[in-house]
């Protein structure tokens, strides 16, 4: 339904606005802010292994929000919409059939086609043409949400779904979690290799704000017939994100809370955080590696981190106050 709210030819981004309203930061912003909030609110810093809950508690919803962004999200994007077909030039007749060779036939002789191919508009067609149009209106938005649907269908079942969805992030994340819950964990904390792997995993921020920049530059997709996000949508988009899905999801956490579950205050403000967090960095990531929605991506990514500053203070204060 959030797609009615971006002009007609921009409803093709439908898997992009689900995507970046549905996954919010989990790691940058979540497990800082929960760290210096443990360390200066004294209700969160009651129990003897507060720091060490609080980071416990972000890292699991990281790791939750990481599987679930590489493998549906990333599906998503892989499926979606291709290029327009382009106009290829029949070569003519050559030989016996041509009556000559290739290379002497004349303009008049090469075909310019297209596939699918055009069709005819003549007096009596303009009629069917504009109830075509009108169907094909009022059908959009459903063949948008059986597209979204079916793509998260393909995504989460199936081999060649499985297969597909495997790409060198989710296999290093489903590495560390073997590590992590094997006795391999302490011996390979104090090794020469993860002080590598550390080293390399410091410079993934840096570089997806140079994707960020890149994308917003010269965005692969437009070339290959994607559609342009524009500032007007941009910041549909980020409304969405940084204002609706915040409220809907405050709500969604304070309803739990007062049914009785959620009593637990770091889980419960690390929900929070998350609600009021902006997209998460990895989607960037994603739409670099699919080489798709890269320009609407950047563009949301770039305006959504600049109003997260605001929106983001508002709505921690906001928190902090209701939680006890």
């Amino acid at each position: 339904g959030t797609v009615l709210l971006l002009p007609r030819e921009e409803r093709r981004l439908a898997r992009f606005v689900a995507v970046t309203v549905a996954y919010p930061n989990a790691m940058a912003l979540p497990y800082p802010l929960m760290m210096a909030l443990t360390r200066q609110v004294p209700w969160l810093n009651a129990r003897e292994d507060a720091d060490a809950y609080s980071a416990t508690v972000s890292v699991l919803f990281s790791i939750v929000e990481l599987l679930q962004i590489w493998t549906v999200a990333f599906g998503l994007y892989g499926a979606a919409p291709k290029a327009a077909p382009t106009p290829t030039l029949a070569k003519p007749a050559s030989g016996a059939e041509g009556g000559g060779d290739a290379g002497d036939a004349s303009v008049d002789d090469v075909e310019l086609s297209f596939d699918p191919a055009p069709k005819t508009v003549g007096a009596g067609a303009v009629r069917p043409m504009r109830s075509s149009m009108s169907m094909q209106s009022s059908t959009s938005m459903q063949s948008v949400r059986r597209s979204v649907t079916h793509s998260m269908l393909v995504t989460m079942g199936g081999a060649r779904s499985v297969k597909e969805i495997m790409n060198p992030l989710l296999v290093s994340l489903l590495l560390a979690l073997v590590i992590a819950m094997s006795p391999m964990r302490e011996p390979f904390l104090g090794s020469v290799v993860h002080e590598v792997l550390e080293f390399v995993g410091n410079g993934a921020v840096p570089l997806t704000l140079v994707l960020m920049g890149a994308g917003m530059a010269r965005p692969p997709d437009l070339a290959q017939g994607g559609a342009e996000l524009r500032w007007r949508s941009a910041m549909i988009v980020v409304f969405l994100r940084l204002v609706v899905a915040n409220v809907i999801g405050a709500l969604v956490v304070t309803g739990c809370r007062q049914m009785g579950w959620l009593q637990d205050p770091h889980l419960a403000l690390c929900m929070y955080l998350m609600c009021c967090s902006p997209t998460a960095a990895n989607v960037g990531l994603v739409s670099s590696v699919q080489q798709a929605y890269v320009q609407p991506t950047a563009l949301v990514l770039f305006l959504m981190h600049i109003f997260a500053i605001p929106v983001m203070t508002l709505s921690i204060a906001v928190y902090i106050a209701i939680l006890p």
